[in-house]
């Protein structure tokens, strides 16, 4: 479980839970605290990497092309009756 101090704690940390998730295949959780929801502060963001952000278009076009829209195991679990 992750879970921030700050603003900067939280984008950095949500990188980093991201990665651990993607590399061993496990969710992760991100515990947000009242006092950072309801902060504001300056973050430094940094470049995006356009490599990812294609690979991430790629994977939203093939989810969303699947049966259904979402791919096996994937996608809301409940359904309306």
């Amino acid at each position: 479980m992750f879970r921030a101090s700050d603003s900067q704690e939280s984008l950095d940390m949500i990188k980093a839970a991201y990665e651990v998730s993607e590399t061993y295949e496990v969710p992760v959780l991100f515990r947000m605290t009242t006092r950072v929801c309801h902060s504001k502060s300056l973050v430094k963001v940094g470049e995006p990497n356009r490599a990812d952000a294609q690979a991430l278009c790629q994977e939203s076009r093939q989810v969303r092309s699947g049966a259904g829209g979402f791919p096996s195991g994937c996608g809301p679990s409940l359904r309306s009756s």
